[in-house]
Parts: structure tokens; C-alpha cells; sequence
């Protein structure tokens, strides 16, 4: 064989070996001026937990006071937990005031004299105006005008249905015909009617006398209230 070709192969099966990590060629004595040939190392398996020697520990070495001052003192501090904000309660709301009864005041303007009664709420009928308006004509007196205030003139809570409110838009409605009418005297037709108008502001001449709406179904109070209406002749 051809001594080229041997050369070759065994170039061949070097890169074969070296690639496989397989050293084929030690020597036995280090030769001088030559590399430091790399042999294979041996390992060996650690021993189990089971068979380890324990080994006892030193306790820490005392230390002088010197080293103790230098060394910097932790000191843990009881940081107070915040407390925990009891929930927030809505403030109750105040009960609303309780409504009101309904209730009519009707009028009646008879020239320079107004009549005032509060009779229940629109309940007026010709019975009624039929004997008020002959009381006026006995006292020779124009033929009456009607008006009429109806309570409660709204469904709206929001403004007020107690009898605050409804004395207060009563108070104004009042005022507000007293200042567009030509009376001067003012007739009130019972005790409920006074009550209801306690505390307003009325014109100077006022007569009380029985309630009208009483006289339809107790007759015996008419002659009473005649007597007391003479003041007006």
C-alpha cells in the first residue's frame, strides 16, 4: 500500500478518535519541550447524606466590648397597626312633617265686605251659597262674588304638604285678594274658619258669627248669627 494513502487513514482516524474524545497516543514521561498531556480525570460519586461524619460546631467566639460598642444596635419597634375606620353610616333623615288635611276656603265679596269660611275640601253647594247670599241681601249688600281656595293645590312632596305650608300659601293668597279688593270689613263664618286664619295679618274691621255650614244642618244657629251680623247695617 502505497505509503501516501496509509498516511492519510491514519490522519483520518486521529480526527475520528480526537472527534470522539478518545486521546490514542499518552505518554508514559513527560518529554521536555513538549505539551502537557491531558490525561482523564477520575471522579467519584458522592457519598450519601446517611454516611457523612457530622461534624460538631464551634459556638461563636466572644466578642470584646470594644466590638460590641462598634457594632451598630437593631432595634425593632411595635409600629402600631392603623385601626381599621368604622364604616360610614348615612345620618338618618328627619320623618317629613305629616301632610296636611285637605280643606276649601271659600270667599265671598259683597261690595266693600268679604265673608270667609272653610267648609270641607270642595264640597261647596247651592244650599250653601243660597243662605249666604240671602244674609247679604237682608243686610242690603251687593250680590256676592265666589272665590274659592283649594288645599293642597299640589301632589308635590318637595314642597312642602304640612300645615306650615298650607298656612303659609293661604296667608299669601289672602293677602294677595285683600289687595286687589276694595274691602274693608271682613265677615268670618265660625270658630274653624278663625282658627285656620290665627296669626295672619287681617283688616282692621272683622266680624265673627256662626258658622254657615253649621246653619244647614243645625237651623236653631240662624237667629243667632242674624244678631250678629246687625252690626254690619
Amino acid at each position: 500500500m502505497d505509503m501516501s494513502a496509509l498516511a492519510a487513514k491514519e490522519i483520518q482516524r486521529r480526527n475520528y478518535l480526537e472527534a470522539m474524545g478518545v486521546v490514542s497516543h499518552v505518554s508514559r514521561v513527560p518529554l521536555p519541550g513538549a505539551a502537557p498531556t491531558r490525561k482523564l480525570l477520575k471522579i467519584e460519586h458522592a457519598k450519601p447524606v446517611a454516611d457523612a461524619q457530622l461534624r460538631p460546631v464551634k459556638p461563636p467566639e466572644n466578642k470584646s466590648p470594644e466590638a460590641a460598642v462598634a457594632a451598630p444596635m437593631e432595634i425593632e419597634l411595635d409600629t402600631p397597626k392603623p385601626r381599621a375606620r368604622p364604616a360610614h353610616r348615612a345620618k338618618p333623615q328627619p320623618a317629613p312633617a305629616p301632610q296636611a288635611a285637605p280643606f276649601s276656603m271659600l270667599l265671598a265679596v259683597a261690595g266693600d265686605t268679604l265673608w270667609l269660611e272653610e267648609i270641607p275640601h270642595r264640597s261647596v253647594n247651592r244650599h250653601y251659597t243660597a243662605l249666604v247670599s240671602a244674609m247679604i241681601a237682608a243686610l242690603s249688600l251687593p250680590a256676592p262674588r265666589w272665590l274659592e281656595f283649594d288645599w293642597p293645590m299640589h301632589n308635590n312632596v318637595q314642597l312642602g304638604l304640612d300645615e306650615q305650608a298650607a298656612r303659609q300659601m293661604l296667608d299669601g293668597y289672602l293677602s294677595r285678594q285683600w289687595s286687589q279688593l276694595p274691602c274693608q270689613r271682613l265677615v268670618i263664618l265660625g270658630e274653624k274658619t278663625r282658627a285656620r286664619l290665627s296669626g295672619m295679618q287681617l283688616p282692621e274691621h272683622v266680624l265673627l258669627t256662626q258658622s254657615a255650614w253649621d246653619m244647614l244642618s243645625t237651623p236653631a244657629l240662624k237667629p243667632i248669627a242674624w244678631q250678629e251680623l246687625q252690626t254690619l247695617r
